[in-house]
């Protein structure tokens, strides 16, 4: 099944969510905006690395694959918000305690 390769995705927007989290622990002044083009410029660079794009996961050939690459990574760098979102959301929880 060609969607198998989408988990690869969300992996990888964990992965990149934690990178784009090591950056913003060094410098405070990375929030709001920045924080979005930092998660942007990290996935983007990765996913050209690594040669990841969404296309050629789900087995549609695409005549330029930077293109796959570029947009892939943008799509990443926004699953990372939403992993990040979803992961304070599990922190700020606490577990119910026994009565």
């Amino acid at each position: 099944m060609p969607y198998e390769g989408l988990w690869y995705l969300v992996a990888l927007s964990i992965f990149i969510e934690a990178v784009t989290e090591a950056f913003k622990s060094l410098s405070p002044r990375i929030s709001g905006p920045s924080s979005r083009l930092l998660s942007f410029v990290v996935a983007i660079v990765v996913c050209l690395a690594a040669r990841v794009g969404i296309m050629g996961l789900i087995g549609v050939s695409i005549k330029y694959p930077i293109v796959d690459h570029v947009l892939t990574g943008i799509i990443v760098a926004r699953g990372s918000n939403v992993a990040h979102d979803l992961i304070s959301k599990a922190r700020a929880r606490k577990p119910a305690q026994p009565a």
